[in-house]
């Protein structure tokens, strides 16, 4: 029968070393990249890649010609045009709601200023205020200014740092997932053919625009909402999650340029890629070689602990990786529920500190002037509704922490 086409023209597959990583040296089977069926339709490469030429000399497998012809095979048609395609309804869909989420973290959230807090804590304190003398406005949409506490610098270092490894590890498994599920899976399996068929033309993903590649992951977006809503996210869940989605388009950048001849990659890119930040090109190469083993396409760093845990459970058993996908998945939202609680149980002293010093900072810098009575008001509203009872505007001292200040401070003025 002709072998050829499945890698194996010398008949030396062994079953008990088909997950093994691959190497030439062992005279096993001649190759695992563009394998197809005898029996099947000849593939859209089989004419260019001359595939009956890829028979070796069985005696001696010569290891410079088997790297020429994989060369040619990584990075052939990249130099095609990039070929336009339609905007598909839901990842337009998606994409809306993904900006529409963030944008609203930001305006009633805290996550603008959390993010300038990172650079520059006083800068994102004064940004808050500006946003709160707002609230009034973020109320007719039925949104509760958030009463969390911000995150210091050295969390947003913290989180920044950990949402690089989490994106470079998801990466990893969802790779495995999809390159190893079957087809017949509603849902999982259209996203499976694409990246199945990404094996046999390595350099699709580059021939399509950047939007059309990176927006794949614009579908999780709204899991990720409804995660955070159910979750009741902290505003570190949600810094997090901002960086999560910086780096997955990272990922999904990354994987293009790894598929990239060197001409077509400029200096910085290829600056990163040598600093290991982004994926080198020759590493996502031994994946194609190998298929088994360097399933991350961000940086690559946690190649180590996937290829570790598909020692005990191979990557054939996309079943039992879903399964670890979806509780990677959904470990933030769990580890920030829990954690959060003892802090949420202090927030009504603390929310008490926080406003208190923020009126007396907003009166400052109006120069004594009288504060803006639209300001307190919405955040007594919220803080009734937590305490359980109603506000009375007649008397400062039932209303919240911010509108008793106010008060105690007029009071003071006019004695």
């Amino acid at each position: 029968g002709n072998l050829t086409e499945p890698g194996d023209p010398c008949c030396r597959w062994r079953a008990d070393t088909a997950s093994a990583r691959f190497d030439l040296s062992r005279g096993l089977e001649y190759r695992r990249w563009y394998l197809s069926h005898p029996g099947g339709a000849p593939g859209n490469l089989t004419e260019q890649l001359m595939i009956k030429s890829l028979k070796p000399e069985c005696n001696n497998y010569d290891p410079e010609m088997y790297w020429k012809r994989f060369e040619h095979f990584y990075f052939m048609r990249a130099l095609e045009e990039v070929e336009l395609e339609p905007w598909k309804p839901l990842k337009v869909i998606c994409l809306v709601i993904m900006i529409a989420m963030f944008f609203s973290w930001g305006l009633f959230g805290g996550l603008f200023s959390d993010l300038v807090s990172c650079v520059s804590p006083s800068l994102g304190a004064a940004l808050q205020r500006q946003l709160n003398r707002r609230v009034p406005l973020f109320r007719r949409f039925g949104v509760a200014p958030d009463k969390d506490p911000p995150p210091t610098r050295k969390e947003c270092l913290l989180i920044l740092a950990f949402s690089y490894i989490y994106m470079d590890f998801t990466s990893g498994i969802v790779h495995l997932i999809l390159d190893y599920a079957p087809f017949w899976i509603p849902a999982l399996g259209d996203l499976a053919r694409g990246f199945q068929y990404h094996h046999q033309d390595p350099t699709a993903i580059i021939r399509i625009t950047w939007y059309e590649y990176t927006s794949h992951i614009h579908v999780l977006v709204p899991i990720i909402w409804v995660l955070t809503q159910c979750s009741g996210a902290t505003r570190k869940q949600r810094l997090f999650w901002l960086f999560g989605g910086f780096f997955a388009h990272v990922f999904q950048t990354a994987h293009r340029w790894a598929h990239m001849p060197d001409q077509m990659l400029p200096g910085w890119v290829k600056f990163l890629q040598k600093t290991n930040l982004v994926l080198p090109v020759e590493a996502h190469m031994k994946h194609h070689n190998d298929l088994f083993h360097q399933f991350t396409i961000l940086s690559g760093h946690t190649d180590l602990v996937v290829d570790s845990i598909s020692e005990i459970i191979p990557p054939t058993r996309y079943d039992l990786w879903l399964f670890i996908g979806i509780a990677w998945f959904f470990a933030p939202a769990v580890l920030d529920a829990h954690f959060s609680r003892p802090v949420r149980s202090n927030l009504v002293g603390d929310a008490t500190t926080l406003l208190a010093r923020d009126a007396l900072a907003e009166r400052s810098e109006m120069g004594g002037q009288q504060l803006d009575s639209t300001l307190g008001q919405p955040l007594a509203d919220e803080w009734s509704g937590s305490q359980g009872g109603k506000v009375s505007p007649e008397d400062p001292e039932s209303q919240d922490p911010f509108s008793s200040t106010c008060a105690r401070a007029k009071k003071s003025e006019k004695k």
